[in-house]
């Protein structure tokens, strides 16, 4: 959504010393990851985190990129920001350990979660 949105706005093009209207090339799908990756870690002051490198913070999300809608891409790393939709998350490591593994949290009963989340509703109403 922020690569697109951005692509949108009238005042982009102007942003990267061009004419002013939305254009194609006002956000790459690349700038969108660094913003979400090493742009937003100095942005926010966070130190040790944002890029993989050797001493940083082993925070790392793997992606299925196996559907059509990420087929012929450049760039694979790109996938989860031009495919559209939402990309199955084969795995996500925080700090070194597996918190989502094949879309799911390891250990959590959906079921239950969603029985105790009704009577929740229901005794609220």
């Amino acid at each position: 959504m922020a690569w697109l949105v951005h692509r949108a706005d009238p005042r982009a093009g102007a942003l990267r010393g061009g004419q002013p209207g939305g254009h194609a090339a006002a956000v790459t799908a690349e700038d969108v990851v660094h913003i979400g990756t090493a742009g937003g870690a100095r942005l926010m002051g966070l130190q040790g985190v944002g890029t993989l490198e050797v001493g940083m913070a082993a925070d790392l999300a793997v992606y299925d990129l196996d559907q059509p809608r990420h087929f012929g891409l450049h760039d694979p790393a790109v996938g989860p920001v031009v495919g559209g939709g939402r990309p199955t998350l084969k795995l996500l490591l925080v700090q070194g350990r597996t918190v989502v593994e094949n879309d799911a949290i390891p250990g959590l009963d959906m079921a239950a979660l969603r029985a105790e989340a009704a009577t929740f509703v229901r005794t609220m109403l």
